[in-house]
């Protein structure tokens, strides 16, 4: 039978919204009552199969901090990296989203602060819930997750700016919990620099077996600085955000031995907001790297 150009495109139609619908029926949604903070929270989890497959495979999970703002982000870019590369297994992954864009200057936060030049007085007020939302990861997220799909013992964390500083600090602090962590611009500025006073002193003493680390750094307010040998030289307020990022870098290549498998990369033409997608995405090039 021929097929004229009318019907073809008709095909063509009901072929995507097929392959929509299959996508679509495997992500899910759960709100789940957390009793360590006390509250309702919401996450979206991807998996590479649908409801009624059964399977014996242990998956990678990817963790991911505001994950209302990057969940589709980061399974359109394990699908970018598959077709690219041709290794299907970046799209072999359990992915899942951590709604938290509005309690995040509680959630990503290690430390309390009272004043900064950076963060305004009610998020100042409520921070330093970084290791309580550490507790709701360790012992109802991931046993939740754990508990609903086939999960493997790699796990991934993927956090940007107040996500990148709680992702560092889930490292140098609970190694264990994660094994491949993605900072995307952290705010390593936080609280006079804190957590990269400590990085210096426990990424000599302690040892990251099985542990990586991609590192990205935004060109956050100042474009005429386009490379790391500019940036760690410039000392005025236009770098004060990211300058401490790169400090990390060096605090990790001057540290040796202690067996972290590290990359890092500043992404001169994007700032803090825009460098997400593309920082992810080597990110998870370098993370997920199977050959």
């Amino acid at each position: 039978m021929r097929t004229t150009p009318l019907l073809f495109f008709f095909l063509l139609t009901i072929n995507l919204f097929a392959q929509e619908k299959k996508d679509t029926a495997s992500i899910k949604s759960y709100t789940r009552y957390s009793s360590i903070l006390q509250e309702d929270r919401y996450i979206e989890v991807y998996a590479p199969f649908t409801a009624k497959s059964s399977t014996k495979q242990a998956y990678e999970v990817i963790y991911i901090l505001d994950g209302a703002a990057h969940f589709t982000n980061v399974i359109d870019i394990l699908k970018q990296l598959a077709r690219e590369t041709g290794d299907a297994s970046f799209t072999q992954k359990i992915v899942v989203g951590i709604g938290n864009i509005w309690t995040r200057d509680r959630d990503y936060t290690p430390t309390t602060i009272t004043s900064s030049p950076f963060v305004e007085e009610g998020a100042a007020k409520v921070s330093g819930g970084g290791e309580k939302f550490i507790a709701f990861l360790k012992k109802e997220l991931i046993p939740f997750v754990d508990s609903l799909y086939p999960a493997g013992t790699n796990r991934v964390l993927i956090g940007h700016s107040l996500g990148g500083l709680i992702a560092v600090h889930i490292l140098l602090h609970h190694t264990g919990l994660f094994n491949k962590y993605a900072a995307i611009d952290p705010s390593m500025w936080w609280d006079n620099q804190t957590l990269l006073h400590q990085s210096k002193k426990i990424l000599v003493q302690k040892s990251f077996a099985n542990n990586n680390l991609f590192l990205a750094i935004a060109n956050t307010r100042n474009k005429d600085i386009s490379d790391a040998v500019q940036l760690r030289k410039d000392t005025s307020r236009n770098t004060a955000l990211n300058r401490p990022a790169l400090l990390l870098a060096d605090n990790v290549l001057a540290a040796g031995k202690n067996n972290l498998r590290f990359n890092w990369q500043y992404y001169k033409d994007f700032d803090h907001m825009s460098v997400f997608r593309p920082a992810t995405y080597d990110a998870l090039k370098f993370l997920l790297k199977t050959r």
